[in-house]
């Protein structure tokens, strides 16, 4: 937002760039108008945290499911691994 001084008038230009002319309380605030409604930067701010939780949740997601994959491999391993022992004691 800006407020500037045109040809002795004082204007305010809110986030939009509509331009109008200012009232006490814009003048009170020294010009300038809120960004956004009262408890929207709280409701901004639990937005980001909440996206930033569900960030961590999907690369834990990921992670696990990294580790999964591995442990399957590792059981798969072992299972030839018995498999071959006793296929061998058979002969």
């Amino acid at each position: 937002m800006s407020a500037q001084r045109q040809a002795g008038t004082d204007l305010a230009a809110d986030r939009n760039g509509v331009v109008r002319r200012m009232t006490r309380d814009d003048r009170a605030g020294e010009g300038r108008l809120p960004t956004q409604p009262a408890g929207a930067t709280a409701s901004a701010d639990a937005v980001e945290q909440l996206r930033r939780s569900v960030a961590d949740i999907k690369h834990d997601v990921r992670m696990l499911k990294v580790m999964l994959d591995k442990q399957s491999i590792a059981i798969d391993r072992l299972v030839h691994a018995v498999e071959d022992l006793s296929g061998s004691e058979e002969e």
